[in-house]
């Protein structure tokens, strides 16, 4: 009896599982539980309170949108002429109450989220990889030096700095992706949106040098330069019309701006590219306050080190493009740098747009080489980074929950450093810990005596209510001289001689406290 031949089942050709198409799912569901946090936290009092309570009248009235245009920030002697972030205060106060956290927090949460998509395209010209692109935006998503950019409102300017920017890049990629035929809507879109980076934030003014960096690598120059001469006359119109309103803006405060002692404190703080350079590689001991001061000078070194090592090792490197990164890297953190406050501040939200370099230079680094790192162990360290910084990100975030959590984690890192200790001492006076304020104030007193308003606050919370009121009078006349429009000064020294009958001596500085 014959038997049957044994059919063969049809082999069914089955296309492999491709991760990658969840690329987004993936980052929103990491980027939440990264910072699902924030939307906890309320106000730290450090700026964010000027420019939401404080400001709340002033900026629920419509008709002063165009006043934005015509003051400073904080409408006093500062150099900031951001009309762009008081444009977003403006709307947001119109949107939800001043006292809800929740909102102010989710707008920045969503502002950081748009931003993770326009990296996504941008980096798409320079990432051929797809899973190399979905790593690094992972990587950028949820990197621990942007928790302050992401968690502290004031850190909403970086986010819409980095949105208005990466638009501009995604125009002039229309523009270059066109004939050499000037396209004028295009154009005057990117006139526009580099008009509006220069009042969102003074890194705007480097933004022509980031635009020349890009043409030149992909080699756009020659082939538009009609359209980027007519562009260059709309830049240069753009930043004359930006110059005359902050002039306006700030009057006599605009003239310390730009000069050669700010150009001296500029490369005199040049070394602290080297900490962010260190941050972006090893997103560790992060700190609401980083002073220079304070830094591990040797952990920055050998951060930086073992970094451009990894980069060495990889045989298969496009220099190009790292250099390409590097000088980004370098465009958008300069600004930084041109600073005259006494306190040498690196504050980690600034790295929020130099970090799309960083990412480019990785991408270069011996991890993402495919001849050299196996496709399972490069996913499984990555995912071993990335669980790391979704943990620093959440015990970093609680920081920012208040004034008292605020200050102490800059006085946890810079202890010996005069003013955080009285930024402290005045965040636990506030939330009634008197008691335990009154050390801080004290340390900053011997730390730097010419502090201001320091002799205030001990005279106010310890000499006067200890009845030591000769002392508190010294200490508050002291106070005067050098603050004498403070208010608080005279209140308090009506307050002693309304304590020791001294009648005269108290409505002589009750009359000066009501008149300022």
């Amino acid at each position: 009896m014959k038997q049957k031949p044994i059919q063969k089942k049809k082999q069914e050709n089955v296309t492999p599982f491709n991760w990658i198409t969840l690329k987004w799912p993936i980052t929103l569901l990491v980027t939440i539980i990264a910072y699902y946090k924030i939307l906890q936290l309320g106000y730290t009092n450090n700026d964010d309170v000027i420019l939401i309570i404080n400001q709340h009248n002033y900026l629920s009235d419509w008709s002063n949108f165009f006043e934005l245009f015509k003051h400073s920030v904080f409408q006093k002697n500062d150099t900031f002429y951001r009309p762009i972030l008081m444009v977003y205060f403006m709307l947001m106060n119109h949107l939800a109450e001043p006292d809800n956290f929740l909102f102010y927090h989710l707008s920045l949460l969503i502002l950081h989220i748009i931003n993770i998509i326009l990296i996504d395209s941008f980096l798409k010209k320079y990432i051929e990889n797809n899973e190399t692109l979905f790593w690094l935006v992972l990587l950028f998503a949820i990197h621990p030096a942007l928790t302050m950019t992401v968690a502290w409102i004031p850190g909403v300017n970086d986010l819409l700095l980095t949105t208005f920017c990466l638009l501009y890049f995604k125009m002039l990629d229309k523009i270059l992706g066109n004939s050499s035929r000037a396209n004028t809507l295009p154009i005057i879109s990117i006139f526009v949106l580099f008009f509006i980076v220069l009042l969102t934030k003074e890194t705007g003014l480097f933004l022509p040098f980031a635009t020349i960096l890009v043409l030149l690598y992909n080699g756009n120059l020659k082939s538009h330069i009609k359209s980027l001469g007519f562009i260059s006359v709309l830049f240069f119109i753009a930043i004359i019309a930006w110059y005359l309103l902050r002039k306006n803006a700030l009057g006599q405060t605009d003239s310390n701006t730009f000069t050669l002692h700010t150009i001296q404190i500029f490369f005199e703080r040049l070394v602290g590219i080297s900490f962010y350079f260190s941050k972006a590689i090893a997103p560790v001991n992060l700190c609401v306050w980083p002073l220079w001061e304070s830094a591990n000078y040797i952990f920055i070194l050998i951060s930086i080190i073992i970094f451009v090592t990894l980069v060495i090792l990889n045989k298969h490197r496009n220099n190009r493009l790292i250099f390409f990164g590097l000088v980004w890297m370098l465009i958008f953190l300069l600004p930084n740098f041109f600073s005259t406050t006494t306190t040498f501040v690196l504050h980690e939200h600034r790295l929020y747009m130099p970090l799309i370099g960083f990412l480019i230079i990785v991408s270069q680094s011996v991890f993402f080489s495919t001849q050299i790192v196996n496709n399972i162990y490069r996913r499984i360290l990555l995912a071993g980074i990335l669980s790391f910084f979704i943990y620093q990100i959440t015990e970093y975030v609680p920081s920012f929950n208040n004034a008292v959590s605020f200050n102490k984690s800059g006085i946890t890192r810079s202890p010996n450093n005069a003013y955080l200790n009285i930024c402290y001492g005045v965040a636990l006076s506030d939330s009634n810990q008197v008691a335990e304020a009154l050390p801080y104030f004290h340390k900053a007193y011997k730390l730097d005596s010419s502090l201001k308003n320091v002799r205030l606050y001990i005279a106010r919370y310890d000499l006067i209510p200890n009845k030591k009121y000769d002392s508190a009078k010294i200490f508050l006349l002291q106070e005067t001289l050098k603050t004498p429009n403070n208010a608080d000064n005279y209140y308090a020294l009506s307050t002693i001689g309304f304590e020791t009958k001294d009648y005269l001596f108290c409505e002589e500085y009750l009359e000066k406290y009501i008149q300022l």
